[in-house]
């Protein structure tokens, strides 16, 4: 482990304040579907071409349960999304911080893709935020001639208790990529789908889970 570089603090305060800024609903964003529970939205970002995606559901976990599996388990992560061909961590900064390397299959006609990104999480009132910063260089992985190395505008989660019932956590996650490369713009606004299917995975997955505890616990 080393220390967090500076620039990578200083994206992560920017990011983490747009994050907390775009977590509320209001007239800017358009509904797209809602399914099983898990709603998506969109709305421009600044000047970028590429609509931004809001995702929001409840999961029956509590928080510290649902922070472990949204940023802990790389193998459900790959497990919700098809997509994905691989998810490592490239290097440890500190107990939280890390460099995490996500890479695609290709798809028809469309080539395998890199999202290199800097994550960490923290406490906030009543739930946690995760705040991911966009990389385009790291020493420890080169460019790939076979791959497009996406660009991360904006990215994290925000985690909520529900103040009725804390075995519930509210959902939000926000993000912003570029798919780069020579991607029509209406194809990459229609990566929502990806999203919207991987949070239904996770509902899914911790019900299933909550099920198995409880007919473990009867048998106990």
């Amino acid at each position: 482990m080393r220390l967090v570089p500076e620039e990578y603090q200083e994206q992560y305060k920017e990011n983490k304040k747009e994050l907390l800024k775009l977590q509320e609903l209001d007239e800017s964003w358009i509904l797209l579907q809602e399914k099983e529970g898990v709603t998506v939205h969109q709305r421009y970002y600044q000047d970028n071409q590429v609509q931004m995606i809001r995702i929001e559901t409840e999961f029956d976990s509590p928080l510290k349960e649902t922070a472990d599996l949204l940023f802990n388990n790389a193998q459900e992560l790959l497990n919700s999304k098809p997509q994905l061909q691989s998810a490592e961590i490239v290097e440890e900064l500190n107990e939280k911080g890390r460099v995490i390397l996500v890479t695609t299959k290709p798809i028809l006609f469309i080539s395998p893709r890199e999202i290199l990104v800097y994550t960490n999480y923290e406490n906030i009132e009543n739930g946690i935020i995760q705040v991911q910063v966009g990389l385009q260089t790291h020493p420890l992985v080169p460019l790939d001639s076979k791959k497009v190395r996406t660009t991360t505008v904006l990215g994290g989660h925000i985690l909520l208790k529900n103040p009725e019932d804390n075995t519930k956590t509210k959902v939000v996650y926000i993000i912003l990529n570029l798919l780069n490369g020579n991607i029509p713009l209406k194809l990459q606004s229609s990566v929502y789908l990806q999203h919207l299917n991987s949070y239904i995975y996770f509902k899914k997955l911790v019900e299933k889970n909550n099920i198995q505890s409880k007919q473990i616990n009867q048998q106990n």
